[in-house]
């Protein structure tokens, strides 16, 4: 996560697997495949500080999870990546509006077995905003943050797949000096 510390809850099965190994992710576009540590929680504490808290659940399970971040003090700003056609007043309320912001991910995923697959829509850039469009230093901040950590996927990404292009070069290279001995 772009040398930022991350903690992700996570519940159920999710939170057993997420206990026993990395997360492991496939990009379906690419082929490209990445696996990361972090720590694991079952739950948010209210005592526990973050700057940043991704809400990235499916619109149908936020109403649940309001009255837990709501417990919470710490967190500075919330961003709820979907697309809840509900709007957005019940997240205020349940945060409050000065540690609200709204996103849409520019990316789809599911989860197969214990691997997230994911795809990008090139045409759907990931967006962050203010819930009354305007632009904040936290939003400013939170942008920063978001675009350094895509820089640095992109940079593992490229590097993954050199390697890889570099090896089945080699590879390949082996198997003409095979050949033709």
């Amino acid at each position: 996560a772009a040398g930022q510390s991350v903690t992700l809850i996570a519940r159920g099965r999710r939170l057993s697997d997420l206990q026993c190994g990395p997360i492991l992710t496939l990009n379906e576009s690419d082929g490209i495949s990445a696996a990361a540590t972090v720590e694991v929680v079952a739950s948010l504490r209210p005592d526990v500080d973050y700057d940043l808290a991704l809400v990235v659940v499916r619109a149908d399970q936020i109403d649940a999870l309001l009255p837990e971040l709501r417990a919470n003090r710490g967190v500075r700003t919330f961003l709820f990546m979907h697309n809840r056609a509900a709007g957005s007043s019940a997240l205020a309320q349940a945060v409050g509006p000065e540690r609200l912001l709204l996103g849409f991910p520019g990316a789809g995923g599911w989860l197969d077995g214990v691997t997230v697959k994911d795809r990008l829509i090139p045409e759907q850039p990931t967006t962050i905003g203010e819930p009354d469009g305007s632009l904040s230093p936290r939003l400013r901040t939170t942008s920063m943050v978001e675009r350094a950590a895509k820089e640095a996927a992109d940079r593992q990404a490229a590097a993954k797949a050199a390697k890889t292009a570099s090896d089945s070069a080699a590879m390949a290279s082996s198997s003409r000096q095979t050949m033709v001995q």
